[in-house]
């Protein structure tokens, strides 16, 4: 169906098949709307696989973090929850939903293996669990704001591409203590299109380069067009340390100075002990969990806390926003009264103590932290 196909064309690439560009939201939103009109009136469908997930917490843990469509057992549960009893309680397990395979950021395929990898990396960017707006995470700014600038160079055989700019936050590490700027980020999109990585194919196949005008900014030029793509991007901008994978490193087998794809596939970051810094491993990230053992006999995982993210992780930062201030007051004070499954509960954004009511309590404790910074 024509109309339809233009409108799918057009919600991939941001782009009408004429080279027309979506350049709001508002727009992208109307068409999405009439793409999912047309879908359902004139495309029969059955399903034919769905997986359902059931979370369950044991008795005394709280401040899990129920998400639309995605569950409790989101990144912001592992971050947020705690004994009830005992907040100085050291830690809790969680189970991973089936086997690990290889626990390497570059060729990890499997969702179990990312169930782990997820809480040891971060990305620029993330989601607010409860109404699920972009959140600016590792990156302060994004230029423009939640969109691209579009671009063409004929010399790099660009005709509809686009550009985007990212501002990092300050005092990013890796997990050794090795500072992070945008120049990581730049290694790591070269070197994603140097190996050609499989899993990145998204990346490597559409990057054509990048600038760093300043160490916390960074250019990138895309030979495509679409938001989807910036998000690929946002998610793979700090996979890997560029000491670790990079010229003789520990990846580099041969040290010959050129790390290759099958050189990567082959490594064991979770195996091999980080080369400097005694007490971890080669798998390293930026996040705030820390590797420590993957024993594969009992397929158990051990992660310790971040105690050196650049982020805090307060509650009544409601909005997410890197502080708290009336914003926060106002979300709390719009839901109070709200209990689970009344229309302003909004799965608990202003429950902040997690009591399973937003009242007085959650507006006070607000109140307390107000001028807070968050995330820097």
């Amino acid at each position: 169906y024509p109309p339809l196909n233009d409108l799918l064309y057009a919600i991939k690439y941001w782009r009408w098949p004429n080279g027309t560009y979506i350049t709001t939201m508002e727009e992208m939103r109307e068409i999405v709307w009439l793409a999912q009109e047309y879908l359902y009136v004139l495309t029969p469908y059955i399903p034919l696989y769905s997986r359902k997930y059931h979370n369950a917490f044991k008795a005394g843990l709280q401040c899990w973090v129920e998400s639309l469509g995605y569950g409790s057992g989101n990144w912001f549960t592992y971050n947020w929850i705690w004994w009830k009893s005992d907040p100085t309680k050291p830690s809790w397990r969680f189970h991973i939903s089936g086997p690990l395979s290889r626990l390497n950021p570059i060729t990890s395929t499997s969702a179990y293996d990312w169930q782990v990898l997820n809480l040891v990396l971060d990305g620029l960017l993330t989601v607010d669990p409860f109404i699920h707006k972009d959140v600016l995470w590792a990156a302060k700014e994004w230029i423009p704001k939640g969109g691209y600038e579009p671009w063409s160079d004929p010399e790099h055989g660009v005709q509809y591409g686009m550009k985007v700019t990212f501002k990092l936050r300050p005092g990013i590490k890796w997990h050794d203590g090795t500072p992070v700027d945008a120049n990581t980020v730049k290694w790591n999109f070269d070197f994603l299109k140097q190996i050609e990585a499989p899993r990145y194919y998204d990346i490597w196949a559409n990057y054509v380069t990048a600038e760093v005008p300043a160490s916390d900014t960074i250019t990138i030029y895309i030979n495509n067009t679409g938001v989807w793509l910036i998000y690929s991007f946002a998610g793979s901008a700090l996979l890997v340390p560029p000491h670790i994978y990079g010229p003789y490193g520990p990846v580099d087998a041969d040290q010959n100075g050129e790390v290759t794809y099958s050189e990567v596939l082959a490594f064991k970051p979770y195996a091999t002990p980080h080369p400097t810094v005694p007490g971890l491993t080669c798998l390293i990230g930026t996040g705030t969990w820390i590797f420590k053992e993957w024993d594969t006999l009992t397929q158990t995982v051990r992660l310790v806390e971040n105690n050196a993210y650049f982020a805090r992780f307060l509650r009544e930062d409601i909005n997410f926003d890197g502080k708290v201030d009336m914003s926060d007051v106002g979300i709390a004070l719009r839901a109070f009264g709200a209990t689970p499954g009344h229309p302003r509960w909004i799965y608990g954004q202003g429950d902040v103590n997690c009591d399973r009511k937003v009242d007085m309590s959650d507006v006070g404790m607000t109140l307390r932290k107000f001028g807070k910074i968050t995330l820097p």
